[in-house]
């Protein structure tokens, strides 16, 4: 029989479903053949999760690094690491929850090809985990694979959440480490915000073009101090409410400062909206003119209020649109994307009046204002709405949460588009384009991957 050409081989592996719940089936393919052994177990052993708590022994720190220590050639397969760390500080005994991370630091040892890291954290007491109560062994060896892997030029991406009290000199590491970096819910050790920081950990050593951070964390003025020396080169900016944790007091809007800081030399811009419930813990922030910008995304979050008007957007969308198309703010910008998160109660009763806008006199003012901005807006316009179910529902589906039957999704996308079209008539003359949220990869080609975007 004919060898098959190796490329031939690797298509065929890529094309085995892996899913969740599958990977019996590509490690079957491994087990085949040994032409199919090496190709399938890259599959396999591409992306690693490792998590010390809600898996069980089965993702465990000790449990791969005992794997890895019996087949050191899948270790250098890893190319991306997912590392949950969780922690019951209520019953765990503290000697408990160190010896779940003791193996780690050799375990990370064996990771010399990883280009993507990814560290979170889980407390079932508080919102974030204390970075110093996870231990010396965990944060050395965070801090050892790090330093491994940028003197070997392999990260690519960094990504870390829900965190607090992590030291000033590891925010200005990771700001250094490589081009992509993600940070969601972190909080540095109190500090006074007035104190001069240590100069020699603002130096970057591998500047920042692509930054995901939290809207709520920028408001931290330590924090904003921290990040602002490093976006000096910044190309792609994505800010989000990702990582929210309830303040007591009104946090202060930082976002229209970091995005004047990087305007000389930012590209793409990805902006998450406060959802209702939340809009209160933030104070109103605007977007200063961005001369190189050329894609915008805006998403927010729109409940049923029970009127006409119960997918209108929200104010805070207005205000932005505002302050930046009609006063022509961004010259640059070729494409516009509108994300609207839309919650239903009540999908399964869903009629034909449920999205039945009014049209003309009757229109309410938000949609029309709405309207009237999209018509000075140069640049292609899209809408990509996603339905969210009940509650209810998802506690009787195996589905995920933000997924609908396929017949009721249609039925409700059908009507909304209809419904948007209706009351936005000038934007859609000009070519409102809306995208179907579920329709699989499709729409992510018409949409920018922020956090995963080659040179233009």
């Amino acid at each position: 029989m004919p060898w098959l050409p190796a490329e031939l081989i690797n298509l065929v592996v890529t094309h085995v479903d892996d899913g969740y719940g599958n990977r019996g089936t590509l490690a079957s393919c491994a087990l085949a053949a040994q032409v199919f052994r090496h190709p399938a177990q890259q599959q396999l052993y591409r992306h690693l999760y490792i998590d010390n708590y809600w898996s069980g022994p089965r993702r465990s720190p000790a449990t791969v690094a005992a794997h890895f220590a019996a087949f050191p050639h899948l270790a250098r397969l890893v190319t991306s690491v997912a590392l949950s760390l969780a922690f019951d500080t209520y019953s765990q005994t503290l000697e408990r929850r160190l010896d779940s991370v003791r193996p780690l630091r050799s375990l990370l040892k064996q990771l010399t090809n990883v280009s993507v890291v990814s560290v979170w954290s889980v407390d079932a007491v508080v919102d974030q985990l204390q970075w110093s109560s996870s231990g010396k062994d965990f944060t050395n060896a965070i801090e050892e694979l790090i330093q491994d892997l940028v003197s070997s030029s392999t990260l690519r991406q960094l990504e870390f959440s829900d965190f607090r009290d992590i030291p000033h000199t590891f925010i200005n590491r990771m700001l250094t480490a490589c081009p992509t970096v993600s940070i969601l819910g972190l909080s540095v050790v109190h500090n006074d915000d007035t104190s001069p920081l240590d100069q020699a950990d603002l130096m970057p050593s591998i500047a920042i073009e692509r930054l995901k951070i939290g809207i709520i964390d920028i408001s931290n003025p330590i924090m904003f101090k921290l990040v602002l020396p490093h976006v000096t080169s910044l190309r792609t900016l994505v800010l989000t409410m990702a990582g929210f944790s309830w303040h007591a007091e009104v946090a202060q809007s930082k976002v229209y400062e970091l995005c004047l800081a990087v305007s000389k030399t930012l590209k793409y811009l990805s902006l998450k909206l406060p959802a209702p419930e939340k809009d209160h813990a933030i104070t109103s922030f605007s977007i200063p003119p961005l001369p190189h910008l050329q894609y915008l995304q805006i998403g927010f979050e729109n409940y049923p209020n029970g009127d006409t008007a119960m997918f209108a957007p929200p104010p805070r969308l207005l205000t932005i649109l505002a302050d930046l198309l009609v006063g022509g703010n961004l010259p640059s910008l070729s494409e516009l994307w509108l994300r609207p998160d839309l919650p239903l109660s009540g999908w399964h009763k869903i009629t034909s009046d449920t999205f039945a806008f009014p049209t003309g006199s009757s229109t309410p003012a938000s949609l029309k204002t709405l309207d009237d901005l999209l018509k000075g807006c140069s640049a292609a316009v899209y809408c990509v709405p996603r339905f969210y179910p009940s509650h209810s529902y998802a506690r009787k589906s195996k589905r995920a949460m933000d997924r609908l039957d396929d017949k009721e999704h249609a039925y409700v996308f059908s009507a909304y588009v209809h419904a948007l079209r209706a009351s936005l008539p000038t934007a859609t003359a000009l070519g409102l384009k809306i995208i179907d949220y579920q329709l699989g990869e499709e729409w992510k080609n018409y949409e920018v991957d922020f956090l995963d975007i080659g040179d233009p």
